[in-house]
């Protein structure tokens, strides 16, 4: 199914095929990165933040372009009448448009200190003393496309990736798109589908044609759907799926969700062309499930370690 294609009756398509043995997969242990075991709380506020990269000036400028970009890409969707595209493309710039909000945030500069609480985008400027920490899960995750970060409960995961990972990302002058979510109860290729498009498979009171493109959203295989947003991003552009609390995957839903799900991972995995780079975070007490999911996905499970040598 290709979204460059009009709603209409969808036809028969070839058996998804799983990717090959030896696929490889980037496996991390926040007490194997350097620095040891990160505890929320533990902030070092003597060690000067990179400003220059977390600074939210810079990251709205860069999220701009993103949307300027994801703008156009809908104007131009609209010439050619392709509802799909239209309405994914501003589905992009609406969700930098978000993004763009979390960056500038209400960070109390003179309280470093959450607690419990995890640090957010918008907190980046706070976040101080992961340099090391976030440079080497950077790598891991550029160098997979798919990446396993576990840890403890309360080890501060959230906030790596939020105010760790995302302002990083956001930074780089390739155009660069981070995408946090915590699925919970929904499948995650459909909690994935709504950050750009949240009112996806639910009622809406538009026209019967806005209707039929919004399902036919819902139902285009993940793989495809991903395809146009980075292609909404440019050649250089690539997606970056930050999933927390994935043993939730396990926990929270059926077996049949948790098999589709499998399903559209493995496309998008075994599509070498696809632009997107996938990391998965849970406690490391779920990672006994992994090999069961990793044999779901029928690829042979590589751990790639960062350590501190």
């Amino acid at each position: 199914m290709s979204l460059n294609n009009e709603p209409g009756p969808s036809s028969e398509s070839a058996p998804q095929q799983f990717p090959a043995p030896g696929a490889s997969i980037g496996s991390v242990n926040f007490a194997d990165i350097s620095g040891g075991q990160i505890e929320i709380g533990d902030i070092r506020v003597d060690i000067k933040a990179e400003a220059d990269i977390v600074g939210g000036n810079k990251l709205v400028q860069n999220i701009t372009q993103i949307q300027k970009r994801a703008l156009t890409a809908a104007e131009e969707a609209a010439q050619s009448r392709s509802l799909a595209l239209q309405q994914l493309a501003a589905g992009v710039s609406d969700y930098a448009q978000r993004l763009s909000a979390l960056a500038v945030g209400d960070a109390d500069a003179g309280n470093p200190y959450k607690g419990l609480l995890a640090y957010r985008l918008g907190d980046a400027r706070l976040f101080y003393g992961r340099d090391n920490t976030i440079r080497d899960l950077l790598r891991i995750i550029h160098r997979h496309p798919l990446t396993v970060l576990h840890s403890e409960s309360g080890s501060g995961k959230s906030s790596l990736l939020q105010a760790g990972l995302m302002p990083h990302l956001l930074a780089d002058e390739k155009p660069h798109l981070p995408v946090y979510l915590r699925p919970y109860n929904v499948r995650p290729d459909l909690a994935i589908k709504r950050e750009f498009l949240p009112i996806l498979g639910q009622p809406t009171s538009t026209s019967i044609e806005s209707n039929q493109v919004y399902r036919y959203l819902a139902d285009a295989p993940l793989q495809e759907f991903l395809r146009q947003v980075t292609g909404v991003l440019g050649p250089n552009g690539t997606v970056y799926l930050l999933l927390d609390q994935f043993e939730e995957l396990f926990t929270m839903l059926d077996q049949a969700d948790q098999t589709t799900f499998v399903s559209e991972l493995a496309a998008c995995l075994n599509d070498e062309t696809l632009s997107v780079r996938w990391v998965l975070a849970l406690r490391s007490e779920f990672l006994v499930t992994w090999p069961i999911f990793a044999r779901k996905l029928n690829i042979l499970l590589k751990m790639n370690t960062a350590s501190t040598g």
